[in-house]
């Protein structure tokens, strides 16, 4: 986690209970997802046209975040700012969840019917998998 429990040095519980936020996308992704479904580009596809600029959308979000995270820290002599924590977080966990709707779409067009309740499991042993990576 970003906001550590150290010496209270990055915040008090108020301030981490705010930042909580961040994984509430994840939790409301069914209110977008029929957008998701619905909404595509007949060259690129009903899930690559949400899957591909999502890949890229977050790669650069990636790549922006560790500056915002020094400054909203405190590390560059400022004060802690959670908003701005909890804002960029929240908004790379909307494209994580927003690009997990496309992937299990996907998953369920791809496999057969006799696989489709494979893919729930596989996905959910490869995200556990990953948050140890």
């Amino acid at each position: 986690a970003v906001v550590s429990t150290q010496s209270g040095h990055y915040g008090r519980d108020s301030q981490q209970a705010a930042f909580s936020i961040v994984s509430y996308p994840f939790s409301m992704k069914l209110l977008w997802a029929p957008i998701v479904d619905c909404f595509y580009s007949k060259r690129l596809g009903r899930r690559k046209t949400w899957l591909v600029p999502l890949q890229f959308a977050i790669g650069v979000v990636m790549l922006y975040i560790p500056s915002v995270v020094e400054e909203a820290l405190g590390n560059k002599g400022g004060e802690l700012n959670i908003a701005v924590l909890a804002g960029w977080f929240c908004f790379l966990t909307f494209l994580a969840a927003t690009q997990d709707i496309a992937v299990d779409g996907w998953a369920l067009t791809m496999l057969s019917k006799r696989n489709v309740g494979w893919a729930s499991t596989c996905n959910s042993v490869g995200q556990t998998i990953g948050f140890f990576f």
